[in-house]
């Protein structure tokens, strides 16, 4: 007897770096039925990824790791930002183009993403659209850019940028880094914020559209960052941060309309309505 069940075959997606958002992402394209591979550099988180059901992999890109087993997937995703306090010039650029050498000799993989960030667009640029930059040249961070454009090249497979605003929600709080502090400067600039769930659904949203090319994925609203983190710090009941009496400036203004227009809805477009876990933002 032949049986009409059909075998339904789940994709597999690997996530290099499962830390504060790749974590959460993994999680949630397990929910969604997909078989995911995360990775880390220390082997007691790969415990924890392991608990999780993600199949852990301990891979430190300064040893130049043998990518084998994790590269043989339907999709890969990149969360691995530069180190630029602790790493010399170059070496960031050098392990993504040894990872982007070695992805070209895995067929198998029909989607590549990337997450970069809005830290490429100059801090006066005004608004800021995805074509504004295009090259190292036109860049604040130049070796950002140059990342961006390896896995942009990688042969016979057409790459997704997800450029992502400051990433806060859930444990971090950012205002700890303002609270209390005088003569703060930028007041007048927008801040351009996005919220963790945020992050990891606009992710899922281009994977299942397929779509390919530079995304900015950031909050569409942007007040003055003076009256955010003011605000923020009575929510949280910290000492006010004080900002310099300054003439306005235009800084940069992060655009979304092409996620917008490609149909994706975002769950907090105002940085005020940000949630967080509270118990550990205030640890």
């Amino acid at each position: 007897m032949v049986s009409d069940k059909v075998q339904v075959v789940r994709k597999t997606v690997s996530i290099l770096g499962c830390g504060w958002l790749g974590m959460p992402l993994a999680e949630h394209l397990l929910q969604l039925g997909y078989a995911v591979k995360g990775s880390t550099t220390q082997a007691d988180k790969a415990a924890v990824l392991k608990e999780k059901g993600i199949v852990p992999y301990v891979l430190e890109l300064s040893s130049n790791p043998d990518y084998t087993d994790f590269l043989d997937t339907d999709i890969l995703i990149v969360l691995i930002p530069p180190r630029s306090k602790t790493q010399s010039p170059g070496i960031y650029l050098s392990q993504m183009q040894h990872l982007a050498n070695e992805i070209a000799h895995y067929p198998r993989i029909q989607q590549l993403f990337y997450t970069s960030s809005t830290a490429v667009y100059p801090d006066d640029s005004g608004l800021a659209k995805e074509e504004s930059v295009s090259s190292p040249e036109e860049s604040a961070h130049a070796e950002l850019a140059a990342v961006e454009n390896v896995f942009l090249s990688v042969p016979n497979l057409s790459a997704t940028v997800v450029r992502l605003g400051g990433l806060t929600g859930g444990s971090r709080l950012l205002i700890r880094h303002f609270a209390g502090k005088k003569e703060l400067s930028g007041g007048y600039y927008p801040v351009n914020l996005l919220h963790q769930e945020d992050a990891v659904k606009s992710l899922r949203f281009l994977l299942e559209k397929r779509l390919t090319g530079v995304f900015n994925a950031c909050s569409p609203v942007h007040p003055y960052k003076k009256d955010f983190y003011t605000q923020l710090a009575k929510r949280f009941e910290m000492p006010l941060p004080e900002f310099k009496e300054e003439d306005r400036k235009e800084g940069k203004t992060i655009d979304v309309s092409k996620l917008e227009k490609a149909g994706y809805t975002f769950s907090y477009p105002e940085p005020d309505s940000f949630t967080y876990d509270q118990d550990k933002a205030k640890a």
